[in-house]
């Protein structure tokens, strides 16, 4: 059994214009898996 947890932000810089970053982990015994994600929306 390992853990895995995540944590992240959203925002709008404009009305139409949508900027997501997050951080995301696990791991367990000898191994570890890390991320960092970037996202961008456009809404129309």
């Amino acid at each position: 059994t390992s853990l895995a947890w995540g944590a992240g932000v959203q925002f709008n810089p404009t009305e139409s214009v949508t900027i997501d970053l997050a951080y995301e982990g696990s791991g367990s015994g000898d191994w570890r898996t890390d991320a960092f994600i970037v996202g961008i929306g456009y809404r129309f």
